[in-house]
């Protein structure tokens, strides 16, 4: 039989009404724009169309991440991106294409489509998919719930920064109204300036260097996710 290897993250598929799958070179998945715009599929070079039942097709056997997709498997990956009217990349990412007119599904020339919020389930098909290289696409539409647990991660650590610059504060006050102290204490020729004043002093000069560091480090790391 004769096999086509989904080699490329910019190949996506599609499932056809006649039994088969295609496989088509589509634009890159940062290219997509993740609102409604209109699909020109003439564009779209149709690289192989793979089926077990039809004289049309070019190949038997779907390659994706070294599983074999043949028969009965390979019919229920055609079924399902048909039947959703969706189409795929290797990597999950996924498109829907809109027949407002009715009619067959499936990309067509003119038809909408809209870019959506969620991977495709390979794992559905036995496919162990690696995840998917960080892009605008991950970054705007890798599911609801993924995105507001990153979200609240970032809302997180940044509570943190705040409530240890505001200990730092309260800690710089502090050391500052001692400091006011004791010179008062030496104008009026009380005394002061003793030891424990200036451990104290340099205990709370010690604590604000840590919190200082740690502020450095967590938003050098909140850094990261903008």
């Amino acid at each position: 039989m004769s096999r086509f290897v989904l080699y490329s993250d910019n190949l996506w598929l599609v499932g056809n009404s006649d039994g088969t799958i295609s496989v088509l070179d589509g634009p890159d998945i940062a290219d997509v724009n993740p609102k409604d715009v209109t699909g020109d599929v003439s564009q779209w070079q149709q690289m192989a169309r793979i089926g077990t039942n039809s004289a049309s097709t070019t190949h038997q056997e779907l390659e994706v991440y070294g599983v074999v997709l043949s028969g009965q498997k390979l019919e229920e990956l055609r079924k399902n991106t048909y039947d959703d009217q969706v189409t795929v990349t290797r990597e999950g990412f996924m498109i829907q294409w809109l027949n407002p007119s009715g009619g067959d599904k499936g990309p067509k020339e003119g038809n909408p489509y809209r870019r959506l919020n969620d991977l495709f389930d390979w794992s559905k098909h036995g496919v162990e998919v690696p995840t998917p290289v960080a892009t605008e696409w991950d970054r705007y539409q890798l599911g609801t719930g993924e995105l507001m647990a990153e979200i609240s991660g970032l809302v997180n650590l940044a509570k943190v920064i705040e409530d240890l610059e505001m200990e730092n504060q309260t800690l710089r006050d502090d050391k500052d109204l001692e400091i006011r102290e004791l010179n008062k204490k030496l104008v009026e020729g009380k005394g002061g300036g003793g030891g424990d004043d200036n451990k104290s002093a340099a205990d709370k000069d010690k604590e604000i260097a840590v919190k200082d560091q740690q502020i450095r480090v967590l938003k050098e790391a909140l850094k990261l996710f903008l």
